[in-house]
């Protein structure tokens, strides 16, 4: 594994600091880096030209469904404010005024944040119909459980809204519109909501975790939410330091905030507290409340 030197530790922080805010479709711009740490057909359609949707039949176009907004309040801005967000993550694109009347056009519903506010979801219930639905293993808590021992150290990397990451293919862009006070956008990134893009992530994402083995780090991965384990917590620092240059020359983000950068033997994840020292679990305060 290659040697990484202090100076650039400090390079990786300031590049995840200073990083654009520009996500959607961002793998677009990183294929070539991707060429190199696998040879998955599918893996490198996608980052080169965009997920091709897997339908049962294409999808008629049945008329422009206007979002409903309200006229005034707090949830009228959230949406206003979340549409320019997304805009300016390149999440989402204007549509094309010749192209307007075609495609397929879904409907924007507001859930509420974990941290407060709420969030715009694309409705996709009715165009999931026409996409095939396809079965597929994920981590579990308890398979990695099984993977830890007593004295180990862990770190935790979250990604920066990880699915809009994934582009879709222009072609299929139109698959994936709404319409709002009037105006008409298409997303350009993967949605939530899509039946298969917790697959896609997963296929895509599982490429990297593959890459990180062949170095032997011992890396666990549940969509966006990835931890590292060592026994040595000197290795885990130059293994994570590692990882995170690998993910810079991939062109995914980091979300610092919501990582753990420094090896530690308690830490969150999937909704459990893990004490490595002693061998314990337990359920997270959030996990405790929701039961």
């Amino acid at each position: 594994m290659e040697k990484f030197l202090p100076e650039k530790f400090q390079e990786i922080n300031n590049y995840l600091s200073a990083v654009s805010l520009q996500v959607g479709a961002r793998l677009l711009h990183y294929h070539s880096q991707w060429f190199q740490i696998t040879q998955d057909k599918l893996v490198l359609q996608i980052v080169k030209n965009g997920l091709i949707l897997d339908f049962i039949s294409l999808p008629a176009f049945t008329g422009v469904k206007e979002t409903v907004v309200p006229r005034v309040g707090t949830k009228r801005s959230s949406i206003l404010e979340e549409v320019n967000s997304l805009l300016e993550k390149h999440a989402i694109e204007p549509v094309p005024t010749s192209a307007e009347n075609q495609g397929y056009y879904s409907t924007i519903f507001m859930v509420p944040k974990r941290q407060g506010g709420l969030r715009p979801i694309l409705n996709l219930k009715p165009l999931n119909q026409f996409v095939i639905p396809h079965h597929f293993k994920m981590e579990t808590l308890r398979s990695i459980l099984k993977s830890l021992k007593i004295g180990d150290w862990a770190v935790k990397l979250d990604l920066q809204d990880a699915y809009f990451h994934i582009p879709i293919h222009k072609h299929y862009r139109k698959f994936l519109r709404f319409s709002i006070l009037g105006k008409k956008y298409q997303y350009r990134a993967l949605p939530f909501g899509l039946r298969s893009a917790p697959r896609i992530f997963t296929k895509v994402m599982a490429v990297v975790g593959a890459f990180l083995r062949k170095q032997m780090i011992h890396i666990f991965m549940y969509l966006d939410d990835w931890m590292l384990k060592n026994s040595s917590k000197v290795k885990l620092t130059k293994q994570l330091q590692y990882t995170q240059e690998l993910l810079k020359n991939l062109g995914l983000i980091i979300n610092v905030k919501k990582s753990c950068l420094v090896p530690t033997q308690i830490i969150e994840y999937l909704g459990a507290v893990i004490h490595l020292k002693e061998g314990l679990v337990f359920p997270s305060l959030e996990r405790f409340k929701n039961i």
